[in-house]
């Protein structure tokens, strides 16, 4: 049960994220290690192919981003809460309107990483929280909060949290939007 609660923590926390922030520039570049087809804040055209992605909107929540993970990693389910299952070892995109929610393009607005076989900066989910951090320093990061087995980093309203003390170990890229029209879902 803590996975799913893990992975619903990453969500709602994304949501809240992204809709209390404003526009930035992505300070992490495509990593030269990273063999995935999209990468954090990268556009979403809408002639790109999303067929070998499921996709799923967690059911409670009114108004939020569809998630997409490939097909490889197998299907999601609901549980008997309603809640969404996904497979331990994945990496999950939230695509949505950025930088602003009432703008028209779409972008990975948030990359969560639970595959240990997915590389970035020379990193895995397998990489101790010390390589993590220094790494994400090194990008002029400043530590938001560090606890046992859990960092959160920001830069420019993103937040990178590398995470272990779950039943798996993950990262998570999350970008903050600007709500300049006060959309309300």
């Amino acid at each position: 049960m803590k996975k799913y609660l893990f992975k619903l923590l990453f969500l709602f926390s994304s949501i809240f994220i992204s809709l209390t922030s404003c526009n930035i520039k992505n300070p992490l570049k495509r990593p030269k290690d990273w063999n995935e087809e999209f990468w954090f804040l990268d556009k979403i055209d809408d002639n790109i192919d999303l067929n070998k992605y499921f996709s799923y909107i967690d059911s409670f929540c009114f108004g939020c981003s569809p998630n997409y993970y490939l097909k490889k990693y197998g299907e999601f389910y609901y549980d008997e809460n309603g809640y969404v299952i996904t497979p331990l070892k994945t990496v999950i995109y939230t695509i949505d309107n950025y930088p602003d929610l009432s703008s028209k393009d779409k972008h990975v607005i948030s990359l969560y990483i639970s595959d240990e076989n997915v590389s970035f900066y020379n990193l895995t989910v397998n990489s101790s929280i010390n390589e993590f951090k220094n790494t994400m320093l090194d990008f002029n990061f400043s530590l938001r909060e560090e606890k046992i087995n859990y960092i959160n980093l920001e830069k420019n309203n993103i937040n990178v949290i590398f995470d272990k003390r779950g039943e798996v170990d993950s990262v998570s890229f999350i970008a903050k939007r600007s709500n300049k029209q006060g959309i309300v879902y």
